[in-house]
């Protein structure tokens, strides 16, 4: 995470069936093998009969043969795990990593109606790994508030159409230019907040300003990037060092 070093995890959520998928009884393409493999393309259950009381396989030989790829990840999440589960395993660790000093991003990345922004934002009864690492941070700084204080900021941008909007106001394009410290938006003014319950009105109002289109997949798809970032400045109180680090959370959309 400094230096030359990285510390990447590429992790893999598959989630239940939808409605739609229940209905036309559309068949499984991928199969958690274990906590670190996935198989694409298993083959389908064989059909059985019985024979003098034995259980006897049939293949139908005119099907077509399936790949059966397996694949490795760092983790594999099963359609049963909740988004408290994936923040335990996945998110969480990077709180200690931000508040050490490190920049760290997470994104998410797939198909619309993957369950991308479910996995970030939930809903009003299964929180998602946005406000659950938020709490997480706010509690972490609480208890270093007597060594450290803690300035943090927070922005949300939306990017659609090569255009970057401002989503907790609604204001928009904003431009892009290169300094120093990498790309940055010009005129972007940081939110201060000071709990994640605040954090959830926030994010309520950007996601209203969102841009969506239905899909065949996805009646309420959001067909932009969401990139929610937070500033944190933290400065030694018997020192007066400050620093610096910023925790980025996108939903990318394909």
């Amino acid at each position: 995470m400094s230096g030359e070093q990285t510390n990447i995890k590429v992790v893999v959520r598959v989630r239940p069936y939808n409605r739609r998928e229940l209905e036309q009884n559309q068949r499984q393409i991928v199969k958690v093998l274990d906590n670190s493999t996935l198989l694409f393309d298993p083959d389908e259950e064989d059909d059985e009969f019985f024979f003098q009381g034995t259980k006897q396989n049939y293949r139908d030989i005119t099907k077509r043969v399936n790949k059966k790829i397996s694949m490795d990840f760092d983790i594999v999440f099963d359609p049963e795990t909740t988004n408290q589960q994936i923040f335990e395993e996945c998110t969480s660790p990077l709180v200690a990593s931000v508040l050490n000093g490190y920049n760290c991003s997470v994104f998410v990345y797939g198909a619309t109606g993957a369950g991308k922004t479910f996995t970030m934002l939930g809903n009003d009864s299964c929180p998602g790994l946005t406000y659950l690492t938020m709490r997480e941070l706010f509690e972490k700084i609480q208890a270093q508030s007597a060594t450290h204080k803690f300035d943090v900021g927070v922005s949300y941008l939306e990017v659609y159409n090569e255009l970057v909007m401002n989503l907790l106001t609604k204001t928009g394009p904003l431009k892009l230019r290169e300094d120093s410290n990498g790309v940055v938006v010009s005129g972007l003014v940081l939110k201060p907040i000071y709990s994640a319950d605040e954090l959830l009105q926030l994010l309520t109002q950007g996601n209203s300003n969102r841009t969506q289109h239905p899909t065949d997949a996805n009646a309420e798809s959001s067909r932009s990037h969401a990139i929610f970032q937070v500033h944190i400045r933290m400065t030694d109180r018997k020192t007066g060092t400050k620093r610096t680090v910023k925790l980025s959370m996108i939903d990318l959309q394909i």
